[in-house]
């Protein structure tokens, strides 16, 4: 279950990026749901 909260803490990470104006859709690449 470790992969789930570890997604869950890239999906936060892309979120904030996002917000602050950064280029995180590789992040969504690289960790699909």
């Amino acid at each position: 279950m470790e992969i789930i909260s570890i997604t869950a803490q890239h999906i936060v990470d892309n979120i904030d990026a996002i917000a602050e104006g950064s280029p995180a859709n590789s992040y969504l690449l690289h960790c699909p749901l």
